[in-house]
């Protein structure tokens, strides 16, 4: 909690002369301090935003109403209507969610590297092309090039005997050509 604030920090300086960053008050909170010590002295304002801040409350009667702002840490008057609100200004309330989401991302999980494909674990770029994987190679070359089982490689070598190589079966007699 802030016990050092002075007349200065609240009342004397304009608002656009602070920068929305946690410990300096937003315009809400100004607002507020503005509105309590605005007919007060110099010395009592300061007494006033002193005992505000010990957590005594003087000559505010609906202290429902008064809150601590969720960003910049200053008490500040709720003038919704449904009194829900956490953040004095939306300026406080911008950089609060972007605080939010920095501790987000800064939880959220790295994220994983893409997996290799199986084209990556062929090098061509040496004077001899090579796989660095022998696995990743043969189930490569399988789905291209898929052995026959033994019945299907008699029926391709019956067929061959029968019609020769190719692959048409047509008119074409051995021997006469």
């Amino acid at each position: 909690m802030l016990l050092n604030i002075t007349y200065h920090q609240i009342i004397e300086v304009p608002d656009e002369a602070f920068d929305v960053k946690e410990g300096y008050p937003g315009a809400g909170a100004i607002a507020f301090h503005r509105k309590h010590t605005g007919v007060l002295a110099k010395d009592s304002a300061e007494w006033f935003i002193q005992d505000l801040y010990a957590g005594r409350l003087p000559f505010i009667t609906d202290s429902r109403r008064v809150k601590l702002c969720a960003y910049c840490g200053f008490y500040w008057e709720d003038d919704s209507t449904k009194n829900n609100r956490k953040t004095c200004s939306k300026a406080c309330t911008d950089a609060r969610r972007a605080e939010q989401k920095a501790e987000e991302r800064a939880r959220k999980p790295k994220a994983v590297p893409d997996k290799l494909r199986e084209i990556d674990y062929y090098i061509d770029g040496l004077e001899y092309a090579y796989w660095s994987d022998e696995r990743v190679m043969d189930s490569y070359i399988y789905r291209i090039e898929k052995p026959y089982d033994e019945l299907k490689a008699q029926y391709k070598e019956h067929s061959e005997l029968v019609h020769g190589e190719g692959n048409r079966i047509g008119s074409k007699y051995r021997g006469y050509m």
